[in-house]
């Protein structure tokens, strides 16, 4: 019923003239809905908060009511009532925050993003400076486990833009928005890199002479493309395996034999990689022989 409705809304959007600044419609995502399985799993915690200590404050005032009067009963029993009325707003809440994620959703322009997440605004691609993605398996490494993605927009000014992780069918808006925008950066990219300059992508920059890691100055370390060995994406990490400075071309040959026990390893996460694709493909296109 929910996909119909909103497949009705897209097919009426499509038909309706374009407006100049957002120019014409292309899809529309909304937040995914309440399953029942989450439901299950919501009502089961609030039940179990609620309950617990509900029925334990009940058996106390019980318990002490003739032995001990019905102000000692009262005293030992009121703490545990309170804690269960303070589960029920905090359950309550919950309930109103993920009801109202419902009505939040993301629709692709052809100039731009419609944001509705907790207000509405419109984000031109020219103001879009890149999206960071994190993927990892929502239970650890194992085979068909369901993926979690994190993303974040990036906008030319002002901070980042979390997407909501129950946006329905988040990867094809990721590849949406990565469509409209790496084409883009790319060319800008590659000639500033074929300049000499540094190009930052979160606490990566690289140039034509090496890459640094790390914002601070202080942990910052700086290698040559030689001293590079490898780069891959995996379980929401980018790792780089370097030998440490002064041990790659251009040692000494005792350095030079022990190069392979010297090899070293940084992990970042991909979240904090603002366009880690556009930054594999430089490499891959600009260093790589």
């Amino acid at each position: 019923m929910r996909s119909s409705r909103n497949q009705a809304w897209c097919t009426r959007m499509k038909a309706a003239p374009t407006d100049p600044q957002t120019g014409s419609f292309i899809a529309r995502y909304r937040a995914r809905p309440l399953s029942w399985g989450e439901f299950l799993r919501l009502a089961s915690l609030g039940a179990a908060a609620v309950l617990a200590p509900l029925l334990y404050s009940a058996w106390l005032y019980r318990s002490n009511l003739l032995r001990y009067g019905s102000v000692a009963a009262e005293r030992w029993s009121t703490p545990w009532l309170a804690l269960s009325l303070a589960a029920l707003a905090l359950f309550a809440l919950l309930v109103v925050i993920r009801l109202a994620a419902l009505r939040r959703s993301v629709e692709v322009f052809q100039k731009g993003l419609r944001l509705n997440l907790g207000k509405r605004s419109f984000l031109p691609w020219a103001q879009l400076a890149g999206v960071s993605t994190e993927v990892r398996a929502a239970g650890g490494l194992a085979a068909g486990e369901k993926l979690r993605y994190r993303v974040r927009l990036h906008p030319t000014t002002g901070r980042a833009i979390p997407l909501e992780e129950h946006t329905e069918k988040l990867p094809e808006l990721l590849s949406q928005i990565k469509a409209h925008l790496y084409p883009r950066l790319l060319p800008a990219l590659q000639a500033e890199f074929q300049q000499g300059r540094w190009l930052h992508f979160g606490e990566i920059a690289i140039s034509s002479q090496g890459l640094r890691l790390g914002a601070d100055h202080r942990r910052r370390l700086e290698l040559s493309w030689a001293e590079v060995q490898s780069m891959q994406v995996q379980g929401g990490q980018l790792t780089i395996a370097y030998t440490p400075p002064g041990k790659g071309v251009g040692a000494s040959q005792p350095e030079q034999s022990n190069h392979h026990t010297a090899l070293r390893q940084r992990r970042l996460e991909t979240g904090e990689i603002p366009n880690i694709e556009l930054l594999l493909q430089l490499i891959q296109q600009e260093v790589t022989p």
